[in-house]
């Protein structure tokens, strides 16, 4: 039997930023493991911070910016979002404080662009009300300028921005948990032991984001999910020198976290 462990901290305290916690693993001297016979592995435990962006710019993916104009669109200035985890209520201040800055707004009881969700339709509606300016004449908004407009449950960019007064609704539920509501723990070390839509795949396990407000840390397996895992046999090499592990989203880029613990414990055993 041989345990393998694999940790990672973002960490802005330590200097460590926030994003991807992949890596490669090496070790100090190569694991030997018995050629006569058979592998099976058993993820021992996953522990991850709940701390999940939904509003950030990293790699290739950026919904931080959106842009507002009290002059119905002539011309144009950007909000720019810290990278960081929001609510509908969130993103409402953070448009009022910007109109306040920018002197539009002579008091944040009465801004003239109100992003608010109805629980009874489950959809967040967008209110233009032009009159509620102190300078300017026709106020606007564009959620399309980056895929912020995803987020809140609009279907394109271009019906992400507004430019008139009025009221408009999403078609679509928001969808504030932009990197997906479970995660895969992904690594070469271990092959065959899955398939995903019929093709050989490399995660070695399934954990679904499940927090409450109290939570620091995400453990798996825990109580809700059971508490020992299952030994799945797999082709693991006779010798193992190094590795990479990930953890990604449903859609297979690598989960970005703000800060945090990523520890993933393995065993790995001889039958």
């Amino acid at each position: 039997m041989v345990l393998i462990d694999y940790t990672s901290t973002a960490d802005p305290i330590s200097g460590q930023p926030f994003g991807s916690r992949a890596g490669q693993v090496t070790m100090i001297q190569p694991v030997t493991l018995d050629p006569n016979k058979k592998k099976k592995y058993r993820l021992i435990r996953c522990i991850l911070t709940p701390e999940i962006p939904n509003v950030y710019a990293y790699g290739n993916f950026n919904n931080t910016q959106i842009r507002i104009s009290n002059n119905g669109g002539s011309t144009w200035s950007i909000i720019q979002f810290p990278n960081g985890i929001y609510t509908i209520s969130m993103i409402q201040d953070t448009i009022t404080s910007s109109l306040l800055t920018a002197g539009w707004i002579a008091s944040s009881s009465n801004t003239p662009i109100i992003v608010n969700y109805n629980p009874a339709t489950r959809l967040v509606y967008v209110i233009l009300n032009s009159s509620l300016l102190s300078s300017g004449t026709q106020v606007a908004v564009d959620f399309g300028y980056t895929v912020f407009y995803q987020m809140l449950g609009y279907a394109t960019p271009a019906t992400a921005k507004f430019t008139t007064d009025g009221t408009f609704s999403a078609p679509n539920p928001p969808n504030l948990d932009v990197q997906g509501t479970y995660v895969n723990i992904v690594s070469n070390l271990i092959n065959g032991c899955r398939y995903s839509n019929g093709t050989f795949s490399n995660i070695i396990a399934r954990i679904p984001l499940v927090t409450t407000s109290s939570q620091v840390e995400i453990v798996f397996p825990s109580a809700a999910t059971g508490l020992i895992s299952p030994e799945v046999p797999c082709s693991i090499g006779n010798s193992i020198m190094s590795f990479n592990i990930d953890i990604q989203t449903p859609s297979g880029q690598s989960l970005v976290v703000l800060y945090g613990n990523y520890i993933v414990e393995l065993e790995i055993n001889d039958v």
